[in-house]
């Protein structure tokens, strides 16, 4: 009994084929210039609120990250 379960054991930690799942992101870009976007900044505002009010799964939080700091670079970069 002691080693069926010593090989059990030692084959659930051994493992030559084994599938991370790893999803290859795209590279930055750089920031959206002002003329990119039509985006008034009471619209960028709603964007960024309804963002902040949501919640987002594990997965989604870098690219939701990347996408408020692009965001509140266009946000900044807008004139009065």
């Amino acid at each position: 009994m002691l080693n069926w379960f010593k090989k059990y054991i030692v084959m659930a930690f051994s493992s030559k084929n084994t599938n991370l799942n790893t999803v290859k992101e795209e590279p930055l870009k750089a920031p959206l210039s002002s003329s990119a976007l039509n985006l008034t900044k009471e619209e960028i505002e709603v964007i960024l609120i309804t963002i902040k009010d949501t919640t987002f799964k594990g997965e989604h939080v870098e690219k939701v990250y990347n996408l408020v700091l692009k965001l509140q670079q266009y946000y900044i970069s807008l004139k009065p």
